[in-house]
């Protein structure tokens, strides 16, 4: 093992904690969820505060799955993590967003 984790989380009482890993703010909200499977028929499954999305026929992304889970941090920071799978191995990345216009609805809340 070697390198430093791109998942930033913070160590509290009741669990690790996802935050920010850009500014390190602990208010982090999951904002979408996205899967494209590998396999010869495709497919994408989007999921975010509108409810749930399918394309059947949308073309497959590599030679394995890719998930997709993106967040919005409360101080304006967008960014999500790509977990894809090859061969395998599961890779994990981690990728800045544009900056949303508007607050981002987190995908449930009650």
């Amino acid at each position: 093992m070697s390198g430093q984790s791109c998942m930033r989380t913070l160590v509290e009482t009741f669990g690790e904690k996802l935050i920010c890993p850009f500014c390190g703010w602990e208010w982090v909200h999951p904002i979408g969820v996205s899967c494209n499977p590998s396999g010869k028929h495709g497919g994408y499954l989007f999921i975010n505060s509108g409810g749930v999305k399918q394309v059947p026929n949308f073309p497959r992304q590599g030679r394995g799955v890719h998930i997709e889970l993106i967040f919005y941090c409360e101080r304006g920071h967008k960014f999500k993590y790509e977990l894809s799978f090859h061969k395998g191995n599961t890779n994990l990345k981690r990728e800045s967003l544009p900056a949303p216009t508007q607050w981002e609805e987190t995908i449930w809340r009650d």
